[in-house]
């Protein structure tokens, strides 16, 4: 091959190359140049095939094999994760459960005075019970808040304060006072658990100042259901702080009138008996301190014996007083109240100390044959210096010495 032919084909060569070198030019340029109109780009995000979703970088998905199903999150229920004030530690036992269950302890004592006084007895425990539930539901209505009635609380108001009254008793006092206890004691403190005085005991001793000769007018057993007439009498407290000894001597020959009942005195505080295994059962229970009934039954009992005297024979007998009057029923039924007593076991031993103090002091020195309406409320008002006086120990908390200068 001759020189010129060798240098055409080295010219066409170079032309072919520097034809493609321009078309990929081109094509670069057509890739990297904007958009034409009309048209819009696919994303980057999504994909760029239509109606089909990519499967995930971290769990890739093949042919024939199903996506695992995704972890959900499960929410914790609200109730573990309330924040509320101390106490942080809750029991299965409710105040509905704890006020109709010594409602059901105080029963008993209630069914005797039945029994030994006839109708007008339960028509007073009745009426008296009526009166305090209905103050409550008229009141809560009044003030549009919630109707508390199912948790049992006004029952046993009116119920303790039926049991504070003498049988003989018209039935509008026992309404009026079921008023008083809730309205005028409970309510206008702020309700269950703000009240300062027991409301019961409170009611009853705004009774036994407004209407004194129906409120100490006391009536014998008669033993018949239907029987309404009663013969009037004094009550054991009442003749002995009179001095008539004889006259108690025939009225009271044995001991056994006390333990079963069969005297003169308010309807609850009869029946001696069927008061303590109603609170022994709530000292079983742990609804009560046992430390309070043996240190407030415990100080009057000593007392007693102590300054008593020599006036009469039972006017220093410490079973006596024990028995006689509403000791029981104070002592294990009003001076155990959760809201008007001290917090701590020793402010409440305390609190029952100085109840039998009082007790005692009214009996034996005072114009009232009775004291343990007026000595309980009296230490109502000193539960909160009792409170502030007596507190727990606080553990893991390690005082500072005084150092020494």
């Amino acid at each position: 091959m001759s020189n010129t032919e060798k240098n055409s084909n080295n010219e066409q060569q170079d032309k072919a190359t520097q034809q493609e070198m321009k078309v990929r030019e081109t094509e670069g340029k057509s890739s990297s140049s904007p958009p034409t109109e009309g048209k819009t780009p696919p994303s980057k995000e999504t994909s760029p095939t239509e109606g089909k979703i990519p499967p995930s970088k971290e769990t890739p998905l093949t042919e024939g094999k199903k996506a695992p199903p995704s972890k959900k999150t499960v929410e914790a229920p609200a109730e573990k994760f309330k924040v509320t004030s101390s106490p942080h530690l809750f029991g299965k036992d409710t105040v509905s459960k704890i006020m109709w269950t010594v409602s059901l302890c105080l029963a008993p004592a209630g069914i005797s005075s039945v029994y030994l006084f006839g109708l007008k007895a339960l028509l007073v425990i009745l009426f008296s019970i009526g009166g305090a539930v209905g103050a409550e539901f008229l009141w809560q209505r009044m003030t549009k808040q919630k109707c508390t009635l199912k948790d049992g609380s006004a029952f046993l108001t009116g119920l303790l304060l039926a049991y504070n009254l003498p049988p003989s008793v018209p039935l509008w006092i026992p309404v009026l006072g079921g008023f008083f206890a809730i309205i005028i004691a409970k309510q206008l403190f702020g309700g269950l658990g703000q009240n300062i005085f027991n409301p019961a005991l409170a009611a009853r001793g705004f009774l036994l100042a407004s209407w004194p000769v129906q409120m100490t007018t006391w009536s014998k057993p008669v033993l018949n259901f239907f029987a309404w007439d009663t013969v009037t009498t004094a009550s054991p407290l009442g003749i002995i702080k009179e001095g008539k000894l004889q006259e108690y001597i025939n009225e009271f020959p044995t001991y056994a009138d006390f333990f079963l009942g069969n005297r003169a005195g308010c309807l609850g505080e009869t029946s001696v008996l069927l008061l303590v295994i109603g609170g022994i059962v709530l000292i079983a229970l742990k609804y009560i301190d046992w430390q309070v009934p043996l240190t407030y039954i415990g100080t009057v009992g000593i007392l007693t014996w102590v300054f008593g005297g020599q006036q009469g024979l039972f006017t220093g007998n410490p079973l006596f007083h024990v028995l006689a009057g509403g000791l029981i029923l104070g002592a294990f039924y009003m001076a155990t109240d959760y809201v008007t007593i001290p917090a701590t076991v020793t402010g409440r031993m305390i609190f029952a100390l100085g109840c039998g103090i009082l007790t005692t002091i009214i009996r034996l020195k005072g114009g009232y044959p009775e004291g343990v309406c007026y000595s309980i409320l009296i230490m109502n008002s000193f539960t909160p210096l009792i409170d502030s006086k007596i507190k727990p120990v606080i553990y893991g908390f390690v005082k500072k010495e005084n150092k020494k200068a």
